[in-house]
């Protein structure tokens, strides 16, 4: 394989880490893996409104939710907020 082709990830093996873009927005499995947070407890939070959506999770176009860990870090530095007022209280 040249230095030039794709691996086996699909990466190109000339691209260097600091060219990715890191994740944004995980499924519940994922943010388990990364956090701990369990898939049951995450769906409690988002039932409760305690993770409201559009802050710390977004319903993909497939139905699925999805974690916005951007907000997700907002919540944990700020708390408890209102829909939208998570990304706002972060940018003051």
């Amino acid at each position: 394989m040249s230095s030039h082709g794709a691996s086996s990830r699909g990466l190109s093996r000339t691209g260097s880490p600091a060219n990715l873009q890191p994740i944004r927005f995980v499924t519940l499995k994922q943010f388990e893996a990364l956090t701990g947070y369990t898939v049951d407890v995450v769906n409690s939070k988002i039932e409760r409104g305690d993770w409201p959506e559009g802050a710390v999770f977004f319903k993909a176009p497939d139905g699925r939710n999805l974690i916005d860990l951007e907000g997700y870090e907002e919540w944990v530095m700020h708390g408890k907020a209102a829909s939208g007022q998570l990304h706002r209280a972060a940018s003051q």
